[in-house]
């Protein structure tokens, strides 16, 4: 065939004008979806979806789905002075290894926004949680807010604590990551936040607590929780890490550093504190003084289905 337009590809079955061959025909074609991007790893077609939209699949059979929920944001700012605020929760990480989909029907895709921060004034402020994100029935949970003088909220991962001389600055969270009851396969991941001292307390991530605060020195803050990894995209990827706290009375120290899978670094006396990586859940870093807080990182839903090169004999 000289045409190059009209050879046979993985993206294009049967071009224009052409049959096909007898008795072979293709078991599968692309799928359309709004508010994604596609990707193709091997025989395995995957969409990554940054925006919310909608999933059509042409074929009835199971894709195989990772959900993630939006980060929980930060405090700030802050009195001048003023001890550091926890790091924000890493939205909830779901993986489900085969959710059933029936041809002809749409499939709703919402993808959670990260939590956005909040003034430091009054004491006892919390960031607010991230939104959940969602495909079809189910559910990943946004993270925790960090609080300031107060502890951090509860949520898919908990935020990390701050300074409060009744609580110890503690964390909370709860473990809401769970795959609704129709559906099989599923693994859903949290951690609670890091209690505080006067450092900030580091966010919760999806695949270990945040750290405390306190280490060498009462003002250096928790490093936020690490995320889980997952090759679902064709390369390895962290997901969901929790946010670094913030320090505090700008005191020398290291940098408190966000989980691997989109954790904002908290703040110290020569930096400061970041948001949580869109597209991955981060918890945002914890600041300190007049500076602003930061906010989590959105969410993502990736799907991933098989079959792009197989052929069925009739």
């Amino acid at each position: 065939m000289s045409d190059p337009s009209k050879r046979f590809s993985l993206q294009n079955f049967r071009p224009e004008g052409y049959e096909y061959p007898s008795g072979l025909t293709p078991s599968r074609k692309i799928s359309t979806a709004s508010g994604a991007t596609f990707t193709q790893e091997g025989t395995n077609g995957v969409y990554t979806f940054s925006d919310s939209g909608s999933f059509n699949p042409d074929f009835t059979d199971n894709v195989e789905v990772l959900l993630v929920g939006g980060g929980g944001g930060t405090v700030g700012p802050y009195p001048s002075n003023a001890v550091g605020g926890g790091g924000g929760g890493a939205g909830g990480v779901l993986y489900i290894s085969s959710y059933p989909v029936v041809k002809g029907q749409t499939y709703s895709v919402v993808i959670g926004a990260g939590g956005s921060s909040v003034p430091g004034n009054p004491a006892g402020a919390v960031g607010n949680n991230g939104a959940n994100s969602s495909f079809d029935q189910a559910i990943a949970y946004g993270g925790g807010g960090g609080g300031w003088y107060a502890a951090g909220n509860p949520g898919a991962s908990g935020g990390g604590g701050g300074y409060n001389s009744l609580l110890g600055g503690s964390a909370t969270y709860t473990p809401a990551l769970v795959p609704s009851s129709h559906l099989s396969g599923g693994t859903a991941s949290g951690n609670p936040g890091g209690r505080s001292n006067l450092g900030g307390g580091g966010g919760g991530g999806a695949g270990a607590a945040g750290a405390n605060s306190g280490g060498t020195a009462a003002t250096i803050a928790g490093n936020g929780g690490i995320g889980l990894v997952y090759s679902i995209n064709g390369t390895s990827t962290y997901y969901g890490g929790g946010g670094g706290g913030g320090g505090a009375y700008n005191t020398p120290g290291p940098t408190p550093v966000g989980g691997l899978g989109g954790g904002g670094n908290g703040s110290s006396i020569d930096t400061r504190a970041t948001d949580g990586n869109t597209s991955s859940g981060g918890g945002a870093g914890g600041e300190i003084n007049t500076y602003p807080g930061k906010n989590g990182g959105s969410g993502v839903v990736i799907l991933r289905f098989g079959g792009l090169e197989t052929y069925s004999i009739n």
